[in-house]
């Protein structure tokens, strides 16, 4: 005995999230400071500021999370969707994520920084660790 499916109708309710969520300046202040603390537990490079006038808040950062627990970090965002789909997507592809501030809007906004690439901050990329051994 066969049974047919019907596949036309789910093609058309697939819904595909952003990679890229808008934070709050407390989201912000939170990711700064989890990863300042998981450097230095850590003894990583996973943080990278803009360098440049200390004091002024344009909130561009770069940071490397393919070390640290999906968890930890959905908790510091309070679980947001939009948030959590960038950071799996940058654990996956083992890309740093960024923020910055909107020109106009003024929003805070997190995305997919690059890969060994200058990403929009100014930063230069890390490499991955295990990239220096055999080819």
């Amino acid at each position: 005995m066969s049974i047919p499916f019907r596949n036309a109708a789910a093609a058309s309710t697939i819904q595909y999230r952003p990679l890229v969520a808008r934070i709050t300046a407390r989201h912000y202040a939170r990711l700064r400071t989890y990863l300042e603390a998981e450097a230095l537990r850590q003894g990583l490079d996973l943080l990278r500021q803009k360098e440049g006038d200390e004091h002024a808040l344009d909130y561009a950062l770069s940071a490397r999370v393919d070390t640290l627990a999906l968890a930890a970090l959905a908790k510091l965002f309070d679980y947001d969707a939009d948030v959590i789909a960038v950071l799996d997507e940058a654990q996956f592809t083992r890309a740093q994520i960024r923020t910055r501030r909107l020109p106009m809007s003024g929003d805070i906004v997190l995305e997919i920084g690059g890969q060994g690439a200058v990403d929009g901050a100014g930063m230069s990329a890390t490499e991955p660790a295990e990239q220096g051994g055999a080819r």
